[in-house]
């Protein structure tokens, strides 16, 4: 039996078997043995198969070290072995020694020596730098500086990482991560182990992640906006570190969108269309995007306008626009005549035969926007009865310039063609000019006495019909006229109208009476006081004596063509009787008395004559009336009557009563 000191203490130990010795680097290590039979036994060691020292037990000559360790390996005189400041590398081996003595079995025993260094400056890294999430593999590296590890453990916030997961893979200095997620962010721990020493290491995580679906909100949220109202977008999305945000319009970045957030204000038709939330993660530079559309609507101008046109070939066209607005309004002429719908935008035309029945029929425009919704119509219809408007100037050189008018009410406007003496007249002459819309004609250089005596026709025509007028031009006359004084009878307004075909250029105001200059005499006769154009129609008359009677009369010219005077009209509390007046009843009283006797006669004859002849006397029948015969006139007609007032060139002052005015009758 042979006896070992272990390196650990003193033990028994078979003639062959493993002693595991952990030796620090740089320390006194001896494995020890005892061998408990006499001196004189050969010692042997050796370093795995490499004999590194011999020695007899007992002698005095030195043990025979291998020259190479001679510095490391020392022999015991006991036979045991010891390592010197033994190093890191190289004698970390299997040692075996073995016992050898004649008469006695060979012994050996081996001892496994395992040389350490404390374990320092240990770390984790990452790889890469920056964990983002959604990376296939990640990993956690691990490194130590000094000591060789022997085993290593990960755990993350405390609890151990099991290996078998397949979320992990543990290798010899890793562990991969594999489709990296925000929860694997946390606080990872490794825990290195040697015989030794034991070292723990740590490493807080952060997962980048995001930007995340994007959350954009409109406020306030409509369908569509109209221009001139407000609007904020808003753009936000889960994201470490949270991401920025930023809104595009039209190809860039909208310069008043801060942090998400876009207000817009004031809203125009351009600033409609596609903004786009674009969010980035600064770290990982991850980018995220989502858009919405900002419908922005403006009204059409006004309402829908309908009107209806002559073509070229007599046809009808219809016309239905509402100009302006975004988008275009729809228009539609609905139920025409082919039983369908014409649509288009903004503008719409129609063109239909006028043998459709188009008189008096109205076409109606429907017209839709998104903001509202409206319609017009046209009725389209032949022209009616008209009479025509006669107006005269003269020119500087005394020359007469006469207009007719003929305007008939028609839809389309009629055209109107004109005659004169039964000849058509075309186009502008130097004596003939028509107007651009046909409805006026001007003749110039011509005499007045003349042109009354001519015939001037006009026919107003669209595609549904005519009406035709043939008149003939009148000499300058007045129609009717007026007086209005005021309430103090110190000013009076004068108002004639004319007949719509005369020809007037000109009016002579005429008064009888005190003269309304002190420097001028009383006069029996009419004298012109005012001289008017032919467009006018009243003329005012001031300073008058309200105790005075007064006389006015306004004498119409056309050239040097004068027509009768209007009738006269007074004002004042009356003349008197003149001279003529008072002979006038001196030689009618005679006559009033020879009258009434011969009445007196004849009534007398008359009953004598009913009694003779046997006749019941009944009374007469007061059933007979006298008839009075009235001729016709043979004077022109009142065209005052037939026409609308005309316009005058003075306004009408307001009515007020004239004072009470004395009259006398004449017997």
């Amino acid at each position: 039996m042979v006896t070992f000191k272990g390196a650990e203490g003193q033990s028994e130990v078979p003639p062959v078997g493993p002693v595991r010795v952990n030796a620090e680097a740089g320390s006194l290590v001896t494995l020890s043995v005892l061998f408990s039979v006499a001196d004189d036994a050969l010692v042997k060691w050796s370093m795995g198969s490499l004999p590194v020292v011999t020695w007899t037990l007992g002698s005095d000559v030195p043990a025979d070290v291998a020259g190479a360790h001679s510095d490391v390996l020392r022999l015991e005189r006991d036979g045991s072995l010891s390592l010197v400041n033994v190093p890191l590398l190289f004698y970390s081996h299997n040692y075996t020694v073995v016992f050898t003595k004649a008469g006695v079995a060979d012994a050996q025993a081996v001892f496994e020596l395992k040389v350490y260094e404390r374990l320092q400056n240990a770390s984790i890294t990452a790889e890469p730098a920056l964990a983002v999430e959604g990376r296939e593999v990640f990993s956690l590296n691990s490194s130590v500086q000094q000591g060789e590890v022997e085993r290593r453990r990960w755990f993350l916030d405390g609890e151990e990482i099991d290996g078998s997961s397949p979320h992990y893979s543990l290798q010899e200095e890793q562990l991969l991560i594999h489709q990296l997620g925000r929860g694997d962010a946390g606080s990872y721990s490794l825990q290195l182990l040697n015989p030794l020493s034991e070292v723990k290491v740590h490493l807080n995580l952060t997962v980048l992640y995001g930007p995340d679906e994007p959350v954009l909100e409109v406020l306030p949220a409509q369908p569509f906006y109209e221009s001139g109202d407000s609007v904020t977008l808003s753009c936000r999305a889960e994201g470490l570190p949270v991401p920025s945000a930023d809104w595009l319009f039209g190809g860039g970045v909208h310069p008043g969108s801060q942090r998400g957030i876009l207000t817009l204000t004031n809203l125009v038709v351009a600033q409609g269309g596609s903004y786009t939330c674009q969010l980035r993660n600064k770290l990982s530079e991850a980018l995220r995007t989502k858009s919405t559309v900002l419908l922005i609507y403006e009204r059409p101008v006004g309402y829908p306008e309908c009107s209806v046109h002559a073509t070229v070939s007599d046809d009808l066209q219809y016309r239905c626009q509402w100009p302006g607005g975004a988008p275009r309004p729809s228009l539609a002429f609905p139920s025409v005549s082919d039983g369908g719908s014409v649509t288009g935008l903004g503008a719409l035309s129609l063109t239909l035969a006028p043998s459709e029945g188009l008189d008096w029929r109205t076409i109606v425009c429907r017209a839709q926007h998104p903001l509202l919704e409206a319609s017009c119509n046209v009725t389209a219809r032949q022209p009616v009865d008209f009479l025509p408007r006669v107006g005269a100037d003269v020119d500087p050189d005394g020359r007469i310039a006469v207009t007719l008018e003929c305007l008939s009410d028609a839809v389309p406007d009629a055209v109107v063609t004109w005659l004169r003496a039964g000849r058509v007249v075309s186009g502008s002459s130097n004596q003939h000019q028509i107007s651009g819309n046909t409805t006026r004609l001007t003749v110039r250089h011509f005499n007045v006495s003349e042109v009354i005596r001519e015939d001037f026709s006009c026919i107003c025509s669209n595609p549904l019909g005519n009406k035709s007028r043939t008149t003939r031009l009148l000499g300058p006359s007045i129609s009717d006229s007026s007086l209005l004084p005021n309430q103090e009878g110190t000013a009076v307004t004068l108002t004639w109208e004319v007949p719509p075909l005369s020809l007037v250029t000109g009016f002579d105001v005429q008064m009888r009476g005190p003269a309304l200059d002190e420097t001028l005499q009383r006069s029996g006769e009419f004298r012109s006081i005012q001289v008017k154009p032919g467009s006018a129609r009243s003329a005012g008359v001031l300073h008058l004596d309200p105790e005075s009677t007064y006389h006015f009369r306004v004498i119409p010219s056309a050239g040097r063509m004068a027509g009768e005077p209007s009738m006269q009209n007074r004002i004042g509390p009356g003349d008197g009787l003149s001279g003529a007046a008072v002979a006038g009843i001196a030689a009618g009283i005679p006559c009033g008395l020879l009258a009434l006797l011969i009445s007196t006669a004849l009534l007398y004859l008359s009953v004598s004559h009913c009694r003779r002849s046997g006749q019941p006397r009944y009374p007469v029948s007061r059933a007979v009336e006298k008839a009075v015969a009235s001729q016709p006139d043979s004077a022109l007609p009142d065209y005052n009557k037939l026409h609308a007032p005309s316009e005058l060139s003075l306004a009408v002052p307001k009515f007020v009563p004239p004072p009470p005015v004395r009259t006398a009758t004449t017997v």
